[in-house]
């Protein structure tokens, strides 16, 4: 919530809505813990759930950037702002020792939809599609070593480091929806002009809380009680893996209860009156 309010997103003023103020409070929340109780709880075996995003080239399995390696470090831009003037909800910097390091924008969604219009013109002008997934992505994949180091405001040593290494970029895309949101890709896809130039992914926030789960029972206080808070609210949220129904099974009113027989539904049908016709009550009157 910190990082919201000190970012601007919590202004009521905000043209957006209630609905971005939210999402962008949940985004603060969530990513605020990871930030400072630590990544290894729980959330990079989460961001490793992520599925290939439904475009070509098909991105490798996420889980494969990260094998036989260990996080080393991972720096945070909260709201970073991409040429093209699309701002992502989060930019992360991950340290793979060994390997890579990996870039990863995060457009986060909770109950709004992706922030698109129509207007070929104007988007022409600006270098816009109009598509916010694909706007994101080619801003990502135009994005220079310099542009990252002002993000981060990484250092010169540390920018001498991160120069004797690739840089693999990623779009993550994270909404509510318990499967992937084909949809919003499919719409992206039609603004895109040629093939789809970064590695995507998407991300369910419904699967963050089995995750982060087992770290409840942590010994180091500060990270225990900000873990604890986070399950809590992801539960409160309804944030939740989804289990399906659960059924009771039917009890029968009596032992050989058949469709045919009234009392298997267990009505009981309503007092009502002898049945008397029009004429039968006309008659009776008169007489």
């Amino acid at each position: 919530m910190t990082i919201a309010e000190l970012h601007g997103k919590l202004n009521p003023e905000r043209p957006q809505g209630v609905s971005e103020r939210m999402e962008d409070l949940l985004t603060s929340d969530v990513f605020g813990t990871m930030k400072y109780a630590g990544w290894d709880n729980g959330f990079i075996d989460w961001i490793k759930k992520a599925e290939a995003a439904p475009v070509s080239p098909t991105a490798p399995p996420i889980s494969s950037l990260f094998v036989n390696s260990v996080v080393s470090q991972v720096y945070y831009k909260f709201w970073p702002l991409l040429s093209n003037g699309r701002e992502p909800d989060l930019a992360l910097l991950v340290m793979v020792e060994g390997r890579d390091y990996l870039l990863i924008v995060v457009e986060a969604k909770y109950f709004s939809g992706t922030s698109d219009w129509e207007d070929e013109e104007w988007g022409e002008q600006h270098d816009l599609t109009g598509s916010q997934l694909a706007d994101q992505v080619l801003g990502l994949y135009k994005m220079s070593e310099k542009e990252l180091f002002q993000w981060f405001e990484i250092e010169e040593k540390g920018q001498k480091q991160l120069q004797n290494h690739e840089m693999t970029k990623i779009h993550l895309f994270i909404t509510m929806n318990s499967v992937l949101p084909v949809l919003d890709y499919e719409k992206a896809l039609m603004k895109m002009k040629g093939a789809w130039p970064v590695y995507s992914y998407w991300l369910s926030w419904n699967s963050l809380s089995e995750c982060i789960q087992k770290h409840l029972d942590q010994r180091i206080i500060g990270q225990k009680e900000l873990i604890q808070d986070l399950y809590l609210l992801l539960e409160k949220k309804g944030l939740v893996p989804f289990s399906g129904f659960t059924m009771s099974p039917v009890e029968l009113s009596v032992d050989d209860a058949s469709f045919w027989i009234e009392s298997y539904w267990a009505f009981k049908h309503p007092d009502l009156p002898e049945y008397q016709s029009f004429l039968s009550t006309f008659y009776r009157q008169r007489g």
